[in-house]
């Protein structure tokens, strides 16, 4: 099987080009979740990748990426600014699919159909070669408030989206729900909410730091601030709230911290250094309402990642969580202040070994069962047992 894999991934060493130019990784969860399901793939399959650069056409001037193109990474739109760089990435998209075609008579294309203008190009070189295109979607387009100020524009290419997205001949989705949104043809579709790096190495960790981390958005709308007087309200002085990312509450948790000295406020910090703070923790919490419209079209990378730690994770019972998750979490069944209150101080008095148990059976579930190369596996399997999918177009 050959596949050509569309989407902004970039090599590791880009990346820490791209930081030294920024001063920040791109997309960390994008890149994070493209790089362990193209890595997992290449254990079944022969994979190349078509990319663009994850930044601002003003410093992708700066970045020498042909310095970076090799066999399994070609990029599109060199030191390109704004829509000209979008014409360029839909045309070397474009020229580069039949390119690797010629070379390899690719079986499959898999497209992240979130990098648009490179999914475009790559979309009309496959119709033409009857390559079979599957499309990764892991948000809608209503969600991603695209042209967000242009009123009439962004109604617009959000149909456009949702229809282009309807005409793919298979799915990874990553959750049932979104289904019934971007497959209204019925095509061949399989569910991923995930998946982890199957060379993680759980470590053993009885004694933990009194510590609640949460890491993410840090938005009101998200629960977060329910979280931060809930566990305010708990008088919990001998624990510590952690909270990384950014958002809207930035303010109002600087402001937390100021007054109470168990609130701590990390901003921004690489993926790397959260995965190894994870498990020194007492308990990693996802406070997201379930109520929410998206919650039923998304599943939070952060509950992955989360149980691969080996640390217990509390969460509201989000509609998109599959069942075979339930017995390896702990949830918010009642997500108002009080009831996060209520459910933290419960938690909060289990004993050492209860805890520790639980969290390592979560670790064990996501590791044999979510890991990118089970995953991966999961995906080939899929495509070759489908006979729509096995045969030209």
């Amino acid at each position: 099987m050959k596949i050509i894999y569309y989407s902004n991934l970039v090599p590791l060493e880009l990346r820490e080009e791209i930081k030294s130019k920024t001063g920040s990784y791109p997309s960390q969860a994008a890149q994070k979740f493209h790089s362990l399901l193209s890595e997992g793939l290449k254990n079944f399959t022969s994979l190349q990748n078509i990319s663009s650069l994850p930044i601002s056409g003003d410093v992708s001037q700066e970045i020498e990426c042909k310095n970076f193109q090799n066999h399994d990474f070609f990029f599109t739109g060199f030191n390109k600014k704004g829509l000209i760089r979008q014409i360029f990435n839909v045309w070397y998209s474009f020229i580069l699919t039949f390119k690797l075609y010629r070379k390899n008579n690719i079986n499959y294309a898999v497209f992240d159909y979130l990098n648009q203008s490179v999914t475009i190009g790559g979309y009309i070189a496959c119709m033409i070669l009857k390559v079979k295109k599957i499309v990764i979607v892991t948000d809608l387009p209503q969600y991603q408030h695209i042209n967000k100020n242009k009123g009439l524009i962004n109604k617009w290419y959000i149909k456009f989206l949702l229809k282009f997205l309807n005409s793919f001949d298979g799915y990874i989705l990553l959750t049932k729900q979104m289904n019934d949104v971007v497959n209204k043809n019925l095509k061949p579709n399989i569910i991923m909410e995930g998946l982890v790096d199957a060379n993680y190495e759980v470590g053993v960790t009885y004694e933990r730091k009194k510590i609640i981390l949460y890491a993410g958005g840090l938005y009101e709308k998200y629960g977060v601030k329910k979280l931060i007087n809930a566990f305010l309200a708990l008088e919990l002085n001998d624990f510590q709230l952690h909270l990384y990312g950014w958002g809207d509450l930035e303010q109002y948790i600087k402001s937390c911290e100021v007054k109470h000295n168990n609130i701590k406020f990390f901003g921004v910090v690489p993926n790397s250094e959260i995965v190894k703070l994870l498990p020194e923790c007492t308990l990693l919490v996802n406070p997201r309402p379930s109520s929410l419209e998206l919650s039923k079209f998304s599943f939070p990378s952060k509950i992955l990642e989360y149980m691969l730690s080996a640390t217990p994770v509390v969460t509201t019972r989000l509609p998109g969580i599959p069942e075979d998750y339930s017995n390896h979490l702990y949830f918010f069944d009642d997500e108002s202040e009080i009831g996060i209150k209520n459910t933290l101080n419960n938690l909060m008095s289990l004993s050492s070994e209860e805890l520790f148990q639980k969290g390592q059976l979560a670790s064990k579930f996501v590791m044999n069962e979510k890991s990118n190369k089970i995953q991966a596996q999961k995906i080939v399997n899929f495509l070759y047992s489908n006979p729509t999918l096995n045969k030209k177009s």
